[in-house]
């Protein structure tokens, strides 16, 4: 009985989550770096249906495979969005332990004067998979 109501829950909560998001993208404005310093501003504040909504306009991917992107707790997933949209380091290292609530010694952060975490080939890579193209 409990676990019913909880997923009940769950499912609310989810679609008010969508909804928000939906909104919140719909509002967005056109220009890119607009959208960009929403974003940013996003991350830092935790505000994850803005940061859905912004990563579905700039990669440009559906608002549903962002939200699996973001819930996926994956830190390259994190790395790979940051770097399609241009964010920095930093960014994404807040990204992943903010909102995407990646363990602390899991978060990805590039080594020995890289530019990124990451190739840029194993990036588009994920992003491919999470609906993104490049």
């Amino acid at each position: 009985m409990r676990q019913d109501a909880e997923a009940r829950f769950a499912e609310e909560a989810a679609a008010d989550d969508a909804q928000k998001e939906d909104d919140i993208f719909k509002n967005l404005p056109d220009d890119e770096g607009k959208v960009r310093k929403t974003l940013i501003k996003a991350i830092r504040d935790g505000d994850r249906n803005t940061v859905v909504a912004c990563f579905a306009r700039l990669c440009p991917a559906d608002i549903a495979d962002m939200r699996k992107a973001m819930l996926f707790q994956d830190p390259k997933v994190g790395v790979s969005l940051s770097w399609h949209c241009k964010l920095t380091s930093e960014h994404a290292r807040d990204l992943q332990a903010g909102l995407m609530g990646i363990a602390e010694a899991s978060v990805m952060v590039p080594e020995g004067g890289a530019a990124s975490a990451m190739s840029e080939d194993d990036m588009a890579w994920v992003l491919q998979l999470q609906g993104v193209t490049t």
